[in-house]
Order: structure tokens, then sequence, then C-alpha cells
């Protein structure tokens, strides 16, 4: 209830809004069990992730569709330089999240889309280089590929983004981004459940 009451008052009264998000994800209790905590610290960081990248609009139907920067520099690398990178920045970006640091992870994201901008101007299914990445061993990368790839792939990336979500191997429950990688996954299926999902379509 706070969670939501917060969403709603964050655009008119952020001085209001903000501290009861940021309290939520903080401190809210991490019961094993407890869905709805879950469920109210995820959409706590969602909300605040969309407000800091300009996109939150509560009550709109549908919901904002573009949660990344319409402007994107396109790079002259080769591919596998490209996908170095790409990992580079999961890794990075789900380190940020951990440390908290929005803006730092902000970047990471920011540079990751534009790499797939970049394959996908060279190509129809330039971003298709990233399925390699789907086997990666680190679950942030995994996550991050797949939410690229799941409207061009959904039977093959859904089981992928499940599993980081629901029912991890145990590799993944002890690495240490495996909570971002989750968060992460959560929000991605979401969105593609809500058809809200346009990460460069």
């Amino acid at each position: 209830m706070r969670v939501s009451a917060a969403t709603y008052l964050l655009p008119s009264a952020p001085a209001v809004a903000l501290p009861v998000l940021r309290d939520v994800i903080a401190n809210w209790p991490k019961e094993k069990n407890e869905e709805r905590a879950y469920s109210a610290e995820i959409h706590a960081k969602q909300t605040l992730w969309m407000y800091e990248d300009g996109n939150l609009q509560p009550g709109l139907d549908p919901p904002p569709r573009e949660i990344v920067r319409k402007e994107v520099k396109l790079l002259d690398d080769d591919v596998p330089t490209l996908l170095a990178k790409f990992t580079d920045f999961a890794m990075k970006a789900a380190d940020a999240d951990r440390e908290e640091d929005r803006h730092r992870a902000g970047s990471y994201m920011s540079r990751k889309f534009a790499i797939v901008a970049t394959l996908d101007a060279r190509s129809p299914d330039g971003r298709l280089a990233l399925v390699p990445l789907l086997d990666h061993s680190d679950p942030s990368v995994r996550g991050s590929a797949g939410t690229y790839l799941l409207k061009r792939m959904p039977e093959k990336v859904l089981p992928i983004l499940q599993k980081i979500r629901d029912t991890p191997d145990p590799a993944d429950k002890s690495h240490p981004r495996w909570r971002q990688a989750r968060d992460r996954a959560w929000m991605t299926l979401e969105m593609y459940k809500g058809g809200h999902l346009d990460v460069l379509p």
C-alpha cells in the first residue's frame, strides 16, 4: 500500500514519496516466503529507476513504453568486442545495483543498449549475436542478454529468465550478482507479460 501510494505521489511530491520508497528498499523484511514484501521491494526499485530516467507516468494506460534513451551513438567495434563489452557492462550494472549506485547502473544500462542498437543497425538479426551469452556462467549476463532477446525467441529465453527468477542453480544462488539478476528477470518478465517490453523491438 505504501509503495503504491508513493508511486502516484512521486511526480508531484517527491520529498514525501522518495523517503517511503527508499525505506521499503532498504528496510523491508526479507523473510524467505514473504512474497508481498519481495513484490513491494521490486516495485519500489522499478518506480525509482523509471523516475530517475524521467519515464514515470503513473495512471497512464498503457505504461511508458520507452525505458531507455532514444538517441544512441552507434559503435565501430567488431562483434566479438561488442559481446565482450556487453558482458562487462552487464556485470558492472549488477554491481552498481548491489551498491545502490543508480547513476552508475543507468550508465552501464545505456551502454548495453548502445551495443544492441549497433548490432541491429548492421543486420535485421544483428542482436542474435547475443545468443551465446544466454549460456554465460554469470546470471546477470544471461539475464541481460535475455532481456534483449525475449521478444525474438521467447520459447528459448522465457525458461532462462524464469529459472533466474524462481529456481536458480546452487551456483547461481551463491553468486554475488544473483539477487540483482533475479530482480531484473522479474521486472523483464512482468513487462513482457503486460506487453510493455520495448527494448529495441
